[in-house]
C-alpha cells in the first residue's frame, strides 16, 4: 500500500472545479493507495499522470519508499500548461 502525500499549490485548479468532479479526483487519489504507477508523464522528467475523465493528477512515485506525492490535480488543458513550466 501507498502512501499518498498532497504536496504544496497541488490543488490551485482543484478547489475551483465543481464538487461531483472533486469527488470523482479524491476518490482516484484514494485509489492510487493501492495501485502502482504506471504512466510516465514525460520521459526524463519522473512524474507519472492518472486519468480521471478530462482532468489528470500529476505525481512523483517513490517505490522504494512506497509513496506517491501529488504535485497538480486539474483540467486536461492545465495539465498541458503545466507541463510546458517544466
Amino acid at each position: 500500500m501507498y502512501a499518498v502525500y498532497l504536496q504544496e499549490g497541488w490543488d490551485a485548479e482543484f478547489s475551483t472545479l465543481d464538487r461531483s468532479v472533486q469527488s470523482r479526483i479524491l476518490r482516484k487519489i484514494e485509489q492510487m493507495k493501492e495501485k502502482p504507477a504506471r504512466k510516465h508523464l514525460k520521459t526524463g522528467l519522473g512524474y507519472f499522470v492518472e486519468k480521471v475523465g478530462q482532468y489528470r493528477i500529476v505525481f512523483v512515485n517513490d517505490e522504494k519508499a512506497q509513496t506517491k506525492y501529488v504535485y497538480f490535480v486539474g483540467s486536461h488543458k492545465s495539465y498541458e500548461r503545466w507541463i510546458g513550466m517544466r
